[in-house]
């Protein structure tokens, strides 16, 4: 596992990929099977409850889950810290799945490890649109109750979750 940290137009750039970054052409595509396979429900031992009381699946059980299934040469993350300024530190992730990309943001309050919850919590959030601990968020008694809120950074454009402009 490598975690490039890099500035990008006066911005740092976090990268994390299970081999590093890529030299060859994939050979695996996503398909419906790997999708079923990525969004298989967690078991009731790795599933832990927040200070809310809502369940939630911790950041290695995603990333064992995309080594798994994928392989580690089939996945990557790049992060961007979106608000270094502000009261939270807000991160935005790009996941990257067999050449598949979904984009989502993760929030935390500048503390001990900002950096690493804000991380984690965007690395979480991208994967579920991979399926990814969906089921948690779909079910009663689940996170359904406290549907997450969409974080849209000053200065940026929102994005559709894809990678792309709305």
């Amino acid at each position: 596992m490598f975690i490039y940290k890099y500035l990008d137009k006066g911005v740092w750039v976090w990268e994390y990929s299970g081999i590093g970054r890529r030299t060859k052409t994939m050979t695996k595509t996503l398909t419906a099977e790997i999708l079923a396979e990525l969004g298989k429900p967690f078991p009731a031992s790795v599933i832990k409850k927040n200070y809310n009381g809502l369940d939630y699946i911790s950041v290695g059980d995603v990333i064992k889950r995309l080594n798994d299934v994928v392989g580690a040469d089939g996945w990557s993350a790049k992060y961007e810290e979106i608000n270094p300024t502000g009261t939270n530190l807000v991160m935005r992730c790009e996941l990257t799945v067999l050449g598949h990309t979904h984009t989502d943001f993760g929030e935390a309050a500048k503390e001990t490890e900002p950096v690493k919850a804000s991380a984690s919590d965007s690395l979480k959030r991208a994967a579920r649109m991979f399926g990814i601990g969906l089921h948690l968020y779909l079910r009663e008694g689940g996170a359904k109750q406290q549907p997450a809120k969409p974080v849209t950074p000053v200065g940026r454009p929102p994005t559709s979750g894809y990678g792309g402009p709305r």
